[in-house]
């Protein structure tokens, strides 16, 4: 999350609103705490992260717990989407068996914060 919006494919307004509120997010949360990888894509599919967020909201999934965050890796821009907010790998591993099947179409795992600083 640490690449400023110029350097990004434009991307759709929901995803920007959860960009942000990821961003936010990262900020205050501890490096020990866990979430849902839910889905990462290359920045230039940054459509199927839009197409994504809006599938969720219909289905009264609490967008306040997706957040979407920009990386690099290998060289390679990325955008990822995550779920929740977890004391532990355990805790994170039993919500990701109740996750709605939307959800679980990309294989989502659990992972700690401080893997995605």
């Amino acid at each position: 999350m640490s690449s400023p919006q110029s350097e990004r494919p434009k991307v759709g307004a929901l995803t920007l609103e959860r960009i942000e509120a990821g961003r936010a997010w990262l900020e205050r949360t501890p490096d020990d705490r866990w979430f849902i990888q839910l889905f990462a894509t290359d920045a230039s599919r940054h459509g199927e992260i839009e197409a994504l967020l809006r599938r969720l909201a219909p289905k009264g999934t609490e967008l306040n717990n997706v957040h979407v965050y920009y990386s690099e890796l290998s060289g390679k821009a990325r955008y990822g989407v995550i779920y929740g907010d977890y004391p532990s790998r355990e805790e994170a591993s039993a919500a990701l068996r109740n996750l709605p099947q939307v959800f679980k179409a990309n294989k989502p795992y659990p992972r700690q914060v401080l893997r995605l600083r």
